[in-house]
């Protein structure tokens, strides 16, 4: 499945109630906070055999990332409302692995009460 694909599949659907999300056909996204709210803004990533265990799953994965970055707003009293996602895979990963990802995302979405807003989505042979 190429990226597009992908995107439109299974993380597109995470976007859904951010009109600033464009649905995620861009990278970037607009947000307007709501009044007497200001925007913080943190991207952390997590690499395997770094940040997590060689061979960790999907919902591994998928929880540590969002965790990661919970704990930065959490570090500067900010309260989640909106993220974007920075995915960088190996090639031939399956289908069931995004599935898995991308429902722990909606897991995780819904304990914090935040939407997917943008990002990127990567893969190459070199991924780990």
């Amino acid at each position: 499945m190429g990226e597009r694909a992908r995107i439109a599949r299974y993380f597109a659907p995470l976007a859904q109630q951010e009109a600033g999300s464009f649905s995620l056909t861009d990278d970037a996204a607009v947000l307007v906070p709501p009044p007497g709210k200001s925007l913080v803004v943190t991207t952390d990533s997590v690499i395997e055999s770094i940040h997590i265990l060689p061979g960790a799953s999907p919902f591994q994965f998928a929880q540590k990332l969002v965790r990661r970055n919970l704990s930065d707003l959490a570090a500067m009293g900010a309260t989640p409302w909106r993220y974007a996602l920075n995915l960088h895979t190996p090639h031939g990963l399956p289908d069931r692995w995004f599935a898995e990802f991308a429902a722990t995302l909606a897991s995780e979405q819904a304990l914090f009460d935040m939407v997917l807003v943008g990002g990127d989505s990567t893969s190459s042979a070199g991924a780990a």
